[in-house]
């Protein structure tokens, strides 16, 4: 094996090298860019789920005060008839 030989032997194995490696940053660009994907869908529903969560205990806390004022509200209507159906 002379000096060229040695030479392009050199050369194929340093270019096989780089595509090599240029391949593996490639497929770890695509898997690092898919997680990056998934972790804002995922933060997305989270957030979503987290306000609906939000909504509807807004909405049962509006349901319990209104039943509340209904019942205080029927209360009052209830002692002013007995004391106006009592009194003759």
């Amino acid at each position: 094996m002379d000096g060229q030989w040695a030479v392009v032997v050199g050369a194929a194995l340093s270019a096989s090298g780089a595509v090599v490696g240029a391949l593996t940053t490639w497929v770890s660009a695509r898997l690092q860019t898919r997680v990056q994907l998934k972790v804002a869908e995922l933060q997305h529903t989270a957030t979503q789920t987290a306000e609906t969560i939000n909504r509807k205990r807004a909405a049962y806390s509006d349901l319990v005060l209104a039943v509340d004022t209904v019942r205080r509200q029927k209360r009052m209507v209830r002692q002013h008839l007995r004391r106006h159906v009592r009194q003759p």
